[in-house]
C-alpha cells in the first residue's frame, strides 16, 4: 500500500493548496460559478491565441475542430463579444446560454452534498458487510484514494468542475467501491496460502 498512499498524499497536497490558494480544491466550471456560454462555429480552424486576445475577459476553448466556447461574466453583452470576433474575421453561427450564479451556488452545494451522503452511506455499507475494521477500512481507503488522485490529475490537465465531472465522482464511488468488495470478499473467503499470496 506504500505506493498508493505516496499517490494519495501528494494528490490531497495539491488538492488542499488548490484551496489555500483559490478557496477551491478545482476550477469550477461556467455552470458552477454563473456566466453566459457563446457556442460560436465557423469554418476553418481558429488560431486560439488570438481570439484569447481579442478577448481578455473571457475563457475560450475550441472544440469538434471548428466549434468555439466562449464564457464570459454575466454582466459582459455577448453581442459586443460576437462583433469584436467579425471585425477580425471570425464569424458563424451561434448561440447564447445563461447561467445565473445563483444557481451554480445551488448547484455547487447540491452536488458537494450528494458526493458526502453518497461516500457517508456507502462507508456504513462497507462496514454492515464486512463487521470488522480492516477490511472495511482498506475499501473506504481505496476509495478515497481513487477520488482525490483521480480529482488531482483532472485539476492537473486543467479538467474544471463541472455537473458532469461531479457525476463521473459520484460514479467512480460505486465502480471502485464495487471492484474492492468483491476483490476484498474473495481474499477472506479464500483460506489457502499467507495473505500475500491469496493478495496476489
Amino acid at each position: 500500500m506504500f505506493f498508493t498512499i505516496i499517490l494519495l498524499v501528494v494528490s490531497a497536497v495539491a488538492l488542499i493548496s488548490n484551496i489555500l490558494r483559490t478557496g477551491y480544491f478545482m476550477e469550477r466550471d461556467i455552470e458552477l460559478t454563473g456566466g453566459k456560454l457563446i457556442t460560436l462555429e465557423i469554418k476553418g480552424a481558429p488560431d486560439i491565441k488570438q481570439v484569447q486576445s481579442l478577448l481578455p475577459a473571457a475563457n475560450v476553448r475550441l472544440v469538434a475542430g471548428n466549434t468555439l466556447l466562449i464564457e464570459i461574466a454575466e454582466d459582459l453583452n455577448e453581442k459586443a463579444v460576437i462583433e469584436t470576433l467579425k471585425e477580425n474575421g471570425i464569424a458563424g453561427d451561434y448561440s447564447v446560454r445563461f447561467f445565473g450564479s445563483a444557481i451554480g451556488d445551488v448547484f455547487w452545494k447540491q452536488a458537494q452534498m450528494a458526493i458526502i451522503i453518497a461516500f457517508i452511506l456507502m462507508a456504513i455499507v462497507v462496514f454492515l458487510l464486512f463487521r470488522s475494521p480492516v477490511p472495511a477500512g482498506a475499501v473506504i481507503l481505496a476509495a478515497v484514494t481513487d477520488i482525490v488522485v483521480s480529482l488531482a490529475v483532472m485539476n492537473f490537465v486543467g479538467v474544471e468542475l463541472s455537473l458532469p465531472v461531479l457525476s463521473a465522482v459520484l460514479m467512480l464511488i460505486g465502480y471502485s467501491v464495487d471492484t474492492d468488495i468483491v476483490l476484498t470478499t474473495e481474499l477472506l473467503k479464500t483460506k489457502e496460502g499467507e495473505v500475500p499470496h491469496r493478495i496476489k
